[in-house]
């Protein structure tokens, strides 16, 4: 997928969603409608049923009964008025009437719905909500109660519940919501006023929502006929995505053009998608590729050896080109799925570290260190403003006496922006190798420091581009992390000098430090 297809697929369907820290991204909204509606997947169910599974959208919605009670209304065990639960009811087309009798208070009829991938709900709407008392008898009297509930891998998630009036005939309280009760008055209301509606969603990912209907506690717990409308509902599935990177064993560099499949875990069939990509790419010039608005699950990624290498290893330890990789509510982002290869003939040249420095103004100072040169007879460096059109910077005499710390000093001629700094190697018989790209970002309007000579032998000066006043001291730090000095920074000055003669040779990390700013730069002890 090109970049620019990823950016309006991204703004296009994604939602972020942050929740107990973890960031979710969910795709468009889906509908889940029933029977009479005009649009969605108009799901059906009948007097008797008991479990239906229906496809929405990508996913499938598994929707039970669970009557320990027995106290549903079917063929079997209808309502005083021959009536029972199913969709196109007396509710009208496009809603599912649940009706239920009772033969004591708190006696709860479930409706459990359950999704293949883990969504979030939207809207999901109950209506009729109330306390029927139309006649003193004891059968006609019913006072709603409602319990909802949901449920991921990792338990219960709690939901949020809202009125959809400012004159509601019921009371919320945590998951539940029950009908008011005045004895001797009835509360009957029409199954479409938004007085007696309740609004459900959920913040996290769920894969389990179930709504439970009972006879209240306050009245005297029989009835013979009552029903919650329950319309079709808006959810959004819960994605994510799958990304890792290409490197050389030997020379810990990034590897591009290597081809890579996304396949089903059980089936080993190619993946498309949520957008309908079909999810085959390449590894950019950074050795990184990324597989993006995935459903929840468990994915194989297959890893083609670009020309010239052969697979050696990759994270997981099995097959050497096959990486297995889930992502769920819990890893949404499955990252770090890295394959390592070598290069199918021997290396004539091994670099362990490439380094870029800034020196002064526009001029910058690329290093390296050869480990090992066997027939090496130059190295060149380019430049690139996109990674694929290179110019000739210059050249750099090998010295084939390894280990060996190479220096190769030039002009930026992209003055800003990005650019691409290539480092290649020929033998004497004229083969070429690529060793590294190095991104060079410069933001043109940013203060900047830098540190001359470097690399350095015994100190060196930092160099401001005017009066420093940001930093008021600097550390520098070795190849392991560890601070190996540190001191104060004058302030208004455009030159620091710092002794580093009792530092090792070596890579060392230069940082700067502020109140509320911090950079560093590479240098190197000679």
């Amino acid at each position: 997928m090109n970049k620019l297809k990823f950016l309006i697929f991204a703004l296009l369907a994604t939602n972020v969603s942050m929740v107990s820290g973890q960031v979710y991204d969910f795709w468009q909204t889906e509908y889940f409608t029933w029977e009479g509606a005009k649009t969605g997947n108009k799901a059906v169910w009948g007097p008797d049923d008991t479990q239906n599974t229906y496809p929405s959208g990508n996913i499938f919605v598994k929707v039970t009964m669970k009557d320990p009670y027995g106290l549903n209304t079917t063929t079997t065990n209808q309502s005083e008025f021959n009536d029972y639960t199913k969709t196109n009811a007396f509710f009208g087309r496009g809603n599912l009437a649940l009706q239920i009798k009772s033969q004591s208070s708190n006696q709860s009829v479930c409706l459990e719905f359950e999704f293949s991938n883990p969504v979030v709900l939207n809207k999901f709407n109950i209506y009729d909500i109330d306390m029927l008392q139309t006649s003193k008898q004891l059968l006609s009297t019913f006072q709603d109660s409602i319990h909802v509930s949901a449920y991921n891998m990792n338990g219960e998630v709690p939901l949020v519940l809202d009125y959809l009036s400012s004159s509601p005939k019921f009371v919320i309280n945590g998951q539940s919501a029950k009908s008011n009760f005045a004895a001797g008055v009835n509360g009957d209301l029409s199954h479409s006023d938004p007085d007696g509606g309740l609004l459900v969603y959920s913040n996290a990912p769920i894969s389990k929502f179930v709504i439970c209907a009972a006879n209240g506690p306050d009245d005297d717990g029989y009835s013979n006929s009552h029903a919650i409308k329950i319309l079709g509902f808006e959810y959004r599935e819960a994605i994510g995505r799958i990304e890792g990177s290409v490197f050389d064993f030997d020379t810990k560099l990034p590897i591009k053009s290597s081809r890579l499949i996304l396949v089903d875990y059980n089936s080993g069939l190619p993946i498309v998608n949520k957008a309908g990509e079909l999810m085959e790419t390449t590894s950019d010039l950074d050795g990184q590729y990324v597989f993006p608005f995935l459903p929840m699950g468990k994915y194989k990624i297959i890893q083609n050896d670009p020309p010239g290498y052969e697979s050696h290893s990759d994270v997981d330890g099995g097959n050497d080109n096959i990486i297995v990789a889930e992502i769920n509510i819990n890893r949404p982002i499955s990252s770090k799925n890295d394959f390592f290869e070598i290069l199918s003939s021997p290396l004539p040249v091994k670099i362990s570290s490439v380094d870029i420095f800034r020196l002064q103004g526009d001029v910058y100072r690329l290093a390296w260190k050869a480990e090992q040169e066997v027939n090496n007879d130059y190295y060149e460096v380019s430049i690139s403003s996109d990674g694929i059109v290179y110019e000739s910077l210059g050249k750099v005499q090998a010295k084939n006496v390894h280990p060996s710390i190479y220096t190769f000093d030039f002009t930026n001629l992209l003055k800003s922006g990005k650019s691409y700094i290539k480092l290649a190697q020929y033998d004497y018989g004229g083969a070429y190798t690529l060793l590294a790209v190095k991104v060079l970002e410069i933001d043109g309007n940013s203060e900047s420091f830098d540190f001359y000579p470097n690399p350095f032998t015994s100190g060196g000066f930092i160099n401001f581009t005017s009066a420093n006043e940001s930093y008021t001291a600097y550390r520098i730090y070795n190849s392991l992390g560890k601070i190996v000095q540190t001191s104060i920074l004058p302030t208004l000055v455009t030159q620091h000098s710092l002794n580093l003669a009792e530092l090792s040779e070596g890579f060392y990390m230069l940082e700067l430090r502020g109140i509320q700013t911090s950079k560093s730069i590479k240098i190197i002890k000679r």
